[in-house]
């Protein structure tokens, strides 16, 4: 009796880029059902990012019969499978414990502008992995849970965090670099996607806050009891624990690669240790030159271990730490030389985790899984040319005059969304001059992230 064997889908990555889904100010979920289809409509994330199995993958997926094909929103697994008692099986199964790795290729570098990301040092890259077993709004995540505050840490212009791990109300965006703070005050932090309702404020019609985990717009003006009260039209529940943030970055690391100590080195010994995440030895070495001169660089091979992450122990010859090195570090698969822009890790976890490719039975389980990367904010600056004889205007609007002996050079008081979506400032001064959203080209000046345009006047 002849087997019939048909393609399932082995897992599926769906990659959420709100600088093209939003629309201004306002998340792609709040949209109504027209605006969500034509944002969808014209959405091809592969203009700007592309999957490809690493070598090691692409060898595997093929020696098991699976396809990889690419969607809209991002790429799919395919698997030749079997039915057995009225399921589907791989009709290959894949080795347990088998980790399948995809790099993520940037096909246009705008979208490093366009995304929410944290800044990416050398060595560095996002790691997007079903091992952190995360869930948001019920959706399977590969990034890390957004952190909490913490009142201890360092802040970089553009950092989310929330206001608690476990029922977050509010999610906040850092609008410059930031040190160690009580709480994120307000005037330092942007609340998104909008402020919590405040007992006593003027709002305006079609204003929007947040209020127990849910958006809400004024049907009026003026002061409105706390939502959900009569004068508030529920928007949508906003998803406040989701997206790529620097809880993702990752060191990573070929399988050998050396450290350099300096040229000015005086260290004659050193000892450098390997451990795994059970924080068991894997890996050491001594180093040292016959002739007692000093060290300038350690060559750390961890060749023989997987692809995975590793704590590095390095200490000189009375014990002491070698200061300025890495301390963990992301092992990369064999085939990849340098850390890339991200890498996308797919492992087969046990049949009871969420992110399960499997059942107990080994059945498809078929899981999507999501990659949100949230819209940058930028201070907007406006750069004037041409007849600004008259510049500063009495009144700059939503502007503020950025160096008091330059009249033709404004930015805006506060970062704001950039999208695809049209963004109307309102008009510079008396001359009805509509001030457009300027490109998605951004730099990260002193303390905050700008985004300039020039204006002809």
């Amino acid at each position: 009796m002849p087997v019939e064997i048909a393609y399932q889908p082995l897992f599926s990555v769906q990659v959420e880029h709100n600088y093209l889904l939003d629309m201004g100010s306002k998340e792609f979920d709040s949209l109504s059902p027209t605006l969500q289809n034509r944002q969808k409509a014209k959405y091809r994330i592969s203009e700007y990012i592309s999957f490809q199995p690493t070598l090691e993958t692409d060898t595997l997926l093929k020696r098991h019969r699976c396809r990889i094909r690419s969607t809209p929103e991002g790429f799919q697994i395919f698997a030749a499978t079997t039915e057995q008692d009225g399921t589907r099986r791989m009709e290959r199964p894949l080795p347990p414990d088998t980790p399948l790795y995809f790099l993520a290729q940037l096909n246009n570098f705008a979208f490093l502008s366009q995304a929410n990301l944290p800044e990416l040092l050398r060595h560095h890259g996002l790691l997007f992995s079903n091992r952190h077993e995360h869930t948001a709004a019920n959706q399977l995540q590969l990034t890390r849970p957004l952190a909490a505050f913490d009142p201890s840490a360092s802040y970089q212009a553009g950092d989310l965090c929330l206001d608690g791990s476990d029922t977050p109300t509010q999610l906040f965006e850092a609008k410059t670099d930031l040190a160690p703070a009580a709480s994120p005050a307000a005037p330092q932090w942007l609340r998104l996607p909008a402020p919590p309702y405040e007992n006593g404020t003027d709002y305006l019609t079609g204003e929007r806050v947040l209020h127990a985990g849910k958006c809400y717009e004024a049907k009026s003006d003026g002061q409105h009891s706390a939502p959900p009260d009569n004068a508030w039209t529920e928007s949508y529940t906003p998803r406040l624990g989701d997206g790529a943030s620097k809880a993702d970055r990752a060191e990573m690391r070929p399988p050998r690669f050396q450290l350099s100590l300096g040229s000015d080195s005086e260290i004659t010994f050193a000892r450098a240790i390997l451990k795994d995440s059970s924080n068991n030895t894997v890996w050491q070495q001594s180093f040292f030159n016959p002739n007692g001169e000093p060290l300038h660089s350690l060559e750390i091979d961890a060749s023989s271990l997987a692809p995975d992450f590793y704590t590095l122990e390095l200490t000189q010859g009375d014990g002491s730490p070698i200061p300025d090195q890495p301390s963990s570090f992301f092992r990369l698969p064999d085939s990849i030389s340098q850390a890339p822009f991200a890498l996308v890790e797919i492992k087969s976890l046990p049949s009871d985790s969420t992110h399960a490719l499997f059942d107990e039975q080994r059945n498809l389980n078929s899981p999507t899984f999501h990659i949100r990367f949230r819209k940058r904010h930028a201070y907007w600056r406006y750069l004037f040319h041409g007849d600004t004889t008259d510049y500063p205007p009495a009144d700059t609007g939503p502007l503020s005059q950025e160096d008091p002996q330059d009249p033709t050079r404004f930015v805006t008081t506060e970062p704001l969304p950039l999208t695809t979506a049209p963004y109307t400032l309102g008009n510079f001064g008396d001359t009805a001059l509509s001030l457009p959203p300027p490109p998605p080209n951004v730099t990260r000046e002193a303390d905050r992230v700008v985004s300039q345009t020039f204006i002809h006047v």
